[in-house]
């Protein structure tokens, strides 16, 4: 069966007043085309009768590295054709389907690619932001492929307006952070993909669309409040009384994140401290023991039966459910989220009996050790290690979000 391959230039322009280039697959005179995410911004500038791969003009701001995509998907097609003889199933239009499925010019390909290469990593948060940003595309262009360079401004200004009305879960619509989150990914993940010079461009498709996240007050609990929760008459093992223990130890112990809580075990105890490695930034803690959070331990200790076993009955399920059948680390990644979902519910139960308006969630006992810590005067570098961030200057930033007290202090006393 003879099928002769050949590239060719759109005769239109697009609206960018760029050409599109096409692989031609022809067969017994039938012609089947793939648009590839290569163009001229003059028709005279292609040539299809090329020699040595040089089929667009050096004129071309972009000759090099399109004439280097051409040779290379050319020797894709050549090798898939062989593939498909070897298969019986040889034919121009079966051809393109399957240079259309390993399409290098395929955005979403390249976003699955990307998400298989965080799961690789364990980089599990990226996994979760890419495989949402992943679906909401879908959706948005009824399951079609979306080529590299059909991201134009006006695709990205119109998918923002589409998320921002688009009605996802039962009369909820998506909120301002979480459009915010989607776009933030969408951006990333499009630089990488100019980077690795998969989208050859000047412009920036993001340029002009503002992006607003929900204002959410990080207001950290006072020292009184900490004390009512703590004063609690709870009964023993019920759901909330292990809520408000996760939540106290989090916070005797320099704001733990919940992720970390969760995942620590009666090994990481070393005599009058604990050892562990932060789940988000992979440092390495070492931690004096609180006499409160010690406490909190001897109400698990009578639950140990060995050292691998978690000091919170958190996990727990999942990790029997783990040794009955085979499931991997993102199973457990969305698990330990499903929990922590949980666990925001009950401390809202938790905030209210103990008569506290504010917000209450995991992530304030973080909030709390900060802004009671600087109160002290503690210092910000020893703070920021407690913490672990990268830099002091990310833990001044935390700080100057929660407390307010010199500003008002300030403020008081300057007609006093």
């Amino acid at each position: 069966m003879k099928i002769s391959l050949n590239f060719e230039v759109s005769y239109q322009a697009k609206r960018n007043g760029t050409y599109p280039i096409f692989l031609r697959a022809t067969e017994k005179g039938h012609h089947f085309k793939l648009a590839l995410d290569v163009y001229v911004t003059n028709r005279k500038n292609f040539t299809v009768q090329a020699k040595k791969d040089n089929w667009i003009s050096s004129k071309e701001t972009f000759a090099k590295v399109f004439n280097s995509k051409l040779t290379s998907f050319l020797e894709l097609a050549h090798k898939t054709m062989l593939e498909l003889e070897q298969r019986e199933e040889l034919s121009a239009g079966n051809l393109i389907k399957m240079l259309r499925k390993d399409n290098k010019d395929s955005f979403l390909a390249f976003l699955e690619e990307k998400e298989q290469l965080y799961i690789n990593n364990h980089m599990f948060s990226m996994v979760s932001a890419t495989n949402f940003l992943i679906k909401k595309l879908r959706r948005y262009t009824n399951d079609k492929d979306i080529l590299f360079r059909d991201l134009t401004h006006s695709f990205i200004l119109n998918f923002h307006s589409f998320l921002k009305a688009t009605d996802f879960r039962a009369q909820r619509r998506l909120s301002e952070t979480t459009v915010c989150n989607v776009f933030k990914t969408f951006k990333l993940l499009y630089k990488h993909a100019v980077f690795a010079k998969y989208i050859i461009t000047n412009n920036d498709p993001f340029e002009g669309i503002v992006l607003k996240k929900s204002q959410t007050k990080k207001i950290p609990l006072t020292r009184d409040e900490v004390q009512r929760i703590n004063d609690l008459n709870l009964q023993k093992d019920d759901s909330l009384w292990h809520v408000r223990n996760y939540f106290m130890f989090s916070m005797y112990m320099t704001g733990m994140r919940i992720s970390d809580v969760m995942n620590i075990k009666w090994q990481n105890i070393k005599g009058e401290r604990l050892v562990y490695s932060m789940i988000k930034t992979e440092c390495e803690c070492s931690l004096p023991i609180h006499e409160k959070a010690k406490e909190i331990l001897d109400l698990y200790r009578n639950d140990m039966k060995k050292e691998t076993d978690f000091i919170f009955p958190i996990l727990d399920t999942y990790e029997n459910r783990r040794k009955k059948i085979k499931s991997d680390e993102i199973e457990q990644y969305k698990y330990a989220k499903s929990k922590t979902a949980v666990i925001n519910v009950q401390l809202k139960t938790l905030a209210k009996k103990a008569g506290i308006t504010k917000r209450l969630s995991c992530h304030i006992s973080r909030h709390t050790f900060a802004n009671l810590a600087s109160q002290i005067n503690g210092n910000v570098y020893h703070i920021s290690q407690l913490l672990g961030h990268s830099s002091i200057s990310i833990t001044q930033n935390y700080l100057n979000e929660l407390n307010h007290q010199p500003k008002d202090m300030l403020l008081t006393r300057v007609f006093a």
